[in-house]
């Protein structure tokens, strides 16, 4: 049986995903489409990383030392 490089990688993904994740996937017959909606789910878009750094960033900042 001979699978596209897309078919072996969607399968391969679609192996390593809980059930929950499956369902949000499930119908996408692309693998990089599969894998995209999955990055952007768990680290999200770049303009929620940036937001979460200037949070760190004034976390930080705001940061002092007790004297005890």
């Amino acid at each position: 049986m001979h699978l596209s490089n897309n078919a072996k990688a969607r399968q391969i993904i679609m192996c390593a995903l809980s059930e929950e994740e499956m369902s949000k996937v499930h119908a996408m017959v692309n693998a990089k489409e599969i894998w995209d909606t999955l990055t952007l789910t768990y680290k999200g878009s770049k303009e929620v990383k940036r937001n979460k750094l200037t949070m760190l960033i004034r976390q930080y900042e705001m940061f002092t030392i007790e004297d005890h």
